[in-house]
């Protein structure tokens, strides 16, 4: 934050961006043709991350309940309302950093 202070009396681009964090099994590799090649992960733990980068507000950091309590974090967090997600039958339990 202390950045975008700096850049907003610069009359310069702040940076607003909200960040999503999960953990899970993914496939990562190099998908396409030899015209149009890219380097991408797939699975539901990806899908997961986008979602929450999705609900993040700007200058948040949302993580999942799951990926916080397994990483043993000590942060402090505040818990937000379950979020749900496409083709997934239980809300997701998250906290924003």
């Amino acid at each position: 934050m202390k950045e975008n202070v700096k850049r907003l009396k610069d009359s310069e681009t702040v940076c607003e961006v909200g960040i999503g964090i999960n953990a899970g099994e993914v496939i990562v590799g190099n998908i396409g043709f030899s015209e149009h090649m890219d380097f991408t992960a797939v699975g539901l733990a990806v899908n997961v991350a986008s979602k929450l980068c999705s609900v993040a507000a700007a200058g948040n950091i949302i993580i999942d309940k799951h990926t916080y309590d397994t990483a043993n974090c000590n942060y402090n967090v505040k818990a937000q309302t379950p979020i749900l997600i496409k083709g997934i039958s239980n809300p997701i339990d998250t906290y924003v950093i």
